[in-house]
């Protein structure tokens, strides 16, 4: 049996290491070698993300609190959750050291689940410093989540 001998030179090491950086830079990860060899890269989209902007679904009411908590606390529930879970206006609170959906974003968390705060929303109610769980992000990087996900759903 005749052993297969590569006839291409490996890229040399200054490619290679552009290639790194430029991926980490653009994608916030490395390039993968396959792609820096061809020098276009396209990510896949993601498997989701749920966009949550208030305290409630549907009508501020009861019915409307109740809904948005058995949505929240049903996700765990779920084969798999969202990709992301991103929080913005007064939807933030949900992510506070007192807010009792703490726990249940923790699981979701630990399950793969990437949970993004909106800055500006958290700077404007003045509560930087109560954030419990999930990752500042700002408005520009939330887009950037949307658009390049399969599907965005709103709460």
């Amino acid at each position: 049996m005749e052993a297969k001998v590569s006839l291409t030179a490996p890229p040399r090491f200054e490619e290679k290491d552009l290639q790194y950086y430029l991926g980490a830079l653009r994608y916030g990860r490395p390039l993968d070698q396959e792609s820096a060899q061809l020098g276009t890269r396209q990510d896949p989209p993601n498997r989701g993300a749920v966009l949550i902007s208030h305290l409630y679904i549907g009508a501020p009411d009861d019915l409307g609190r109740e809904l948005l908590r058995a949505a929240i606390f049903n996700l765990n529930g779920l084969k798999s959750p969202p990709k992301y879970l991103i929080f913005i206006h007064e939807a933030v609170r949900l992510c506070l050291e007192d807010s009792e959906f703490v726990p249940v974003l923790q699981l979701l968390q630990k399950r793969g689940c990437s949970l993004r705060v909106c800055e500006t929303s958290l700077h404007n109610l003045g509560l930087t410093d109560k954030l419990k769980v999930g990752h500042l992000v700002s408005v520009h990087l939330i887009l950037d989540i949307c658009l390049n996900s399969e599907k965005v759903i709103q709460l």
